[in-house]
């Protein structure tokens, strides 16, 4: 298999990137933004998982991280987003509830 077909696979199989497609056609908003968006909200995780992980740090010093994190995420999907961005995450919000 090659190369372009393995990357058309794997989004294919890809649930958060096709949900967040299928949010950016409907607000009409270029469809290749879904992939920045999708970037976006995994660069955040992986952020936040690894403050919830060190242990080096207070469980103050953790909530404050995290909630620095949440606010710059929130910057960005603002930025990247603009009127949308409260849409966005409210549906993010729904989707988290269903998983």
């Amino acid at each position: 298999m090659g190369d372009t077909r393995y990357q058309q696979m794997k989004e294919t199989n890809d649930r958060q990137l096709q949900d967040t497609r299928r949010f950016v056609s409907g607000v009409h908003l270029p469809v290749s933004l879904a992939s920045t968006l999708v970037a976006v909200e995994r660069e955040f995780s992986a952020k936040e998982f690894a403050v919830r992980q060190d242990r080096d740090i207070s469980p103050n010093q953790r909530d404050r991280q995290i909630q620095v994190l949440a606010t710059e995420k929130t910057a960005r999907l603002n930025q990247l987003l603009g009127p949308h961005a409260e849409a966005y995450s409210k549906r993010e919000s729904l989707l988290e509830g269903s998983i």
